[in-house]
């Protein structure tokens, strides 16, 4: 399956990712996903997605306006949007 994934805030201005298209098994999910971004793109991008210590998600990522989790499915074509989550204190 092809996804294609727009990157937003810091992340897009760090990494210089904009829009990519990334491809994974068919029945991937938001985590097959981030395994196949950390094996393309490594820690340059990674660490603004997961916690790596921690195994955490730490990035928001949304399909047609609803944020999604680690074991929702994707399908063939789909608009991600990957970007930070914002905390403040």
């Amino acid at each position: 399956m092809q996804i294609n994934i727009k990157f937003y805030s810091f992340i897009k201005f760090e990494t210089g990712l904009d829009e990519i298209t990334v491809e994974i098994n068919d029945g991937g999910t938001i985590e097959d996903l981030i395994v196949q971004l950390e094996r393309e793109y490594g820690d340059d991008l990674i660490r603004f997605i997961k916690l790596k210590d921690l195994n955490k998600v730490v990035a928001l990522f949304v399909r047609d306006n609803t944020i999604i989790r680690g074991t929702e499915q994707l399908h063939d074509r789909d608009n991600i949007k990957i970007m930070p989550s914002v905390g403040g204190g």
